[in-house]
């Protein structure tokens, strides 16, 4: 075999991807084909009540309902994929050299075991999907683009690359044209009908409702996660975060189509679906907090009454998606409620809000003991301060907050669960929130109420805390963390941080009140308001 030049070709990879759909962008990408309407039947849901009642199990129970990925790939962007299985390594092997020397890659399931960059490396087994590249033959090795690590070039002993078990292969195909002129239209009422309308007995939104309803009479969800070598690992979390990543998939199905057939109508359901992915992501904290926290089913019920508000909302989607593409007359505002943030304004005051009575969660703390009792994740993590600061306001270039009192035996923040907060009286032009998410970033939404009883919304988004800012945020605090773990407490590898957002506010009316989003992953440490006198 001859050594054969590596293609060049740039990983891509996005948050809510997993690692076959980021191979498949990366290399329609390469080609210079469009692939985003492969994501039409991305928006499903399924519930199986009586697999419940024969299991026992949720995740057994569930599913998130995505369809043929790789038909529409096919059909509306011209690109074949061609899956190859129970093939002796002689012959994989073979195929593989052939492809490469018509300089096509070469996607393949790889043991996450034996792949040293990937999070499983000598600790589990997985399947996990690589790209390969070049050959080296003298060195009996494959060059691979790791497209969900964003790895360029990397090199693996082919030995390594096809265990028994993991022999799977599959071929790329550009076919001579991309299908012009798409009909849209059809596409989506097809996919509806696949993925969210099955039959007229029943629809995807009805089955929520009936896993919302089993869900919320459990005493616990211990069950979920028994077998489990990691919490992260356990099947319930990875099918609701595939149904939150099925709604962001399909956003950017009807981003594409909105940018390309210029349809405006669009928009407002696009920001609506990336909120209900938002949600998936927040019940699935909600169920993970649930099961560290057995002793509170509030969480339980929590996650329940959100998978109806979600269930309720991604109806009025459909049904509105499917007014647009059979052309019907629909009363289709858009909502210009909706505040937005982040622009330059001068302000002449700030009120500092009074948030103690509030605050439900301690975040900080001096202690490096098991007997520490904060908990910022309820996981035993939370950050670790030398000493309180010497000042109670915090300015953050130009941004300040008065923090609660600090104390090992005092909560400091605001573990979001949808409080109704008291506003001074006056009228405000932004809002400015010191916060961070944790276990994820999350985007939700803060609900303003206004004297006149008008309610509309602003966005309240928070980067993780142990990443760099995502949302746009100015960063207040970097700093150390803490674990408490089987008795032990260990500093965290990683700096985590404080951040800060600010909102703009309708500063002819004057607030009554505000809402909080229901979403405990998000805290919040301090708010400020800013006031025009």
């Amino acid at each position: 075999m001859n050594a054969i030049l590596d293609l060049d070709i740039t990983p891509l990879h996005h948050e809510s991807r997993n690692c076959k759909e980021d191979t498949i962008v990366t290399v329609a990408s390469w080609w210079k084909r469009d692939y985003e309407l492969m994501f039409l039947e991305s928006w499903g849901f399924t519930f199986d009540l009586s697999q419940w009642k024969n299991s026992g199990k949720l995740y057994q129970s569930i599913t998130s309902g995505i369809g043929d990925m790789l038909t529409l790939l096919k059909q509306v962007h011209g690109i074949e994929i061609i899956v190859m299985g129970n093939k002796s390594l002689q012959d994989t092997v073979a195929i593989v050299e052939s492809e490469l020397k018509e300089s096509r890659p070469v996607a393949f399931d790889l043991d996450s075991y034996y792949c040293q960059w990937s999070h499983g490396y000598q600790k589990y087994h997985s399947i996990h999907t690589g790209l390969i590249v070049g050959v080296d033959p003298e060195n009996h090795c494959y060059t691979l683009v790791d497209c969900f690590y964003e790895k360029k070039n990397v090199t693996i002993p082919i030995e390594h690359c096809f265990k028994h078990e993991y022999r799977g292969i599959a071929l790329f195909r550009k076919l001579p044209n991309a299908i012009e002129g798409v009909e849209w239209k059809q596409l989506i009422i097809q996919a509806l009908s696949r993925t969210l309308f099955q039959n007229q007995e029943t629809n995807s939104f009805d089955m929520m409702r009936s896993f919302a309803e089993v869900l919320e009479y459990l005493p616990t969800v211990e069950d979920e996660f028994n077998g489990s070598k990691e919490v992260w690992m356990s099947p319930l979390l990875t099918v609701l975060y595939s149904i939150s990543n099925g709604r962001k998939h399909f956003s950017t199905a009807l981003q594409y189509v909105k940018t390309k057939y210029q349809v405006d109508d669009l928009a407002p359901l696009i920001n609506d679906l990336a909120y209900a992915a938002a949600q998936w992501s927040t019940i699935l904290s909600m169920i993970t907090k649930a099961y560290y926290q057995s002793s509170d089913s509030q969480l339980i019920q929590r996650a329940a009454s959100k998978i109806r508000m979600v269930a309720e909302l991604e109806e009025t989607i459909a049904v509105k998606l499917r007014s647009i593409c059979e052309e019907r007359p629909q009363n289709n505002q858009v909502d210009e409620k909706a505040e937005h943030g982040r622009t330059a304004t001068e302000h002449r005051k700030m009120k500092y809000m009074d948030i103690s009575d509030y605050c439900n969660n301690k975040g900080f703390s001096q202690l490096v003991s098991p007997a520490c009792r904060a908990d910022l994740t309820l996981m035993g993590e939370y950050f670790l301060i030398d000493q309180p600061p010497d000042q109670t306001i915090w300015d953050v270039e130009g941004m300040k907050f008065s923090l609660s009192a600090f104390g090992e035996n005092i909560n400091d923040n605001i573990s979001c669960a949808g409080q109704d907060m008291k506003v001074p009286e006056g009228y405000y032009s932004s809002i400015m929130l010191l916060g961070c998410s944790e276990c994820g970033s999350y985007a939700e939404r803060i609900e303003i109420l206004y004297e006149d009883n008008e309610v509309s919304y602003i966005p309240i988004q928070f980067t993780d805390w142990y990443l760099e800012p995502i949302f746009g945020e100015t960063t207040a605090w970097v700093g150390k963390g803490a674990q408490r773990k089987g008795g032990e407490v260990k500093i965290l590898e990683f700096p985590v941080r404080l951040l800060v957002q600010k909102y703009e506010l309708n500063q002819r009316k004057k607030i009554l009140r505000i809402k909080l989003p229901d979403c405990p992953n998000i805290h919040i440490f301090a708010m400020t308001m800013m006031a025009e006198e």
